[in-house]
């Protein structure tokens, strides 16, 4: 292996370096933004959850 061929083959292994890193990083973006999609989701739930119980409260009281 020449020098030359050397210097190609690390240049090309950090160019992958690179790539992956940059893959790295916006697969963490997404994790990040499907755990926050997640969060509010879970707090939308717990508003109808919230907002079936008054109804329940509601109904019963009218029965009465």
């Amino acid at each position: 292996m020449t020098k030359e061929e050397y210097k190609a083959k690390v240049a090309e292994l950090k160019a992958k370096k690179v790539e992956k890193e940059v893959a790295l990083g916006k697969s963490k973006e997404s994790i990040k933004a499907a755990k926050i999609d997640v969060k509010n989701q879970k707090n939308e739930i717990k508003i109808l959850v919230g907002e079936f119980k008054i109804l329940k409260s509601k109904w019963k009281k009218q029965e009465m």
